[in-house]
């Protein structure tokens, strides 16, 4: 495993957006900058990443869903587009994703959920609807306790297994490799201003 101190200080708006995290090394220089804009609907509208400004637009439904997410670059070119398509509980159940102004799809996720709002698998499809990877979400309770990403012939690549506190928050990602052994190691620490 490979480990190297690193700290990300996260700043929120008022409803828990995130608007501002800057990333240190172990030196405490600053490795990564990000700052982020938001719509009513608490959508991202406009990103700047490593000094790179991207810009996000979005069509909703009639009962206010986002429908379709496109992102442009600095010089307002067309990067990505995204369409969502719901079920009649207003749950995500397919995401296109479109790469480019030629507008071809590249990958294809189907969402399935084990209650009403809890997602338990992902597939995700390559641009001819071959499988290319699944994605598994375990609980406890209401909270995301591990995820498991499995290649198309069904072998184990990753598990992210998750701690929280009392609190529910994230306190350690462990990632581990199909053999069980550790990838890589996030500790949080959360401090609350007033």
């Amino acid at each position: 495993m490979v480990s190297t101190k690193q700290k990300f200080v996260s700043d929120y708006d008022q409803r828990g957006n995130l608007v501002r995290r800057v990333g240190y090394g172990s030196d405490g220089s600053a490795i990564l900058q990000e700052s982020f804009k938001y719509d009513d609907k608490d959508n991202v509208i406009e990103a700047v990443i490593g000094g790179e400004k991207r810009t996000y637009s979005y069509r909703y439904s009639s009962k206010g869903q986002a429908m379709e997410a496109r992102l442009f670059d600095s010089e307002g070119r067309l990067r990505e587009r995204t369409e969502y398509v719901v079920d009649e509980a207003g749950r995500v159940v397919q995401s296109l994703f479109y790469r480019g102004a030629d507008g071809n799809v590249v990958e294809r996720h189907l969402h399935t959920y084990q209650s009403s709002d809890v997602l338990s698998q992902t597939l995700i499809q390559g641009p001819n609807g071959n499988l290319m990877s699944r994605i598994t979400y375990e609980y406890e309770g209401d909270r995301l306790r591990r995820k498991s990403i499995y290649g198309p012939n069904g072998n184990l690549l990753r598990q992210s297994v998750y701690k929280r506190d009392q609190k529910g928050l994230v306190v350690e990602e462990l990632g581990i490799d199909e053999k069980g052994q550790p990838l890589d190691r996030t500790m949080s620490e959360y401090e609350f201003y007033s």
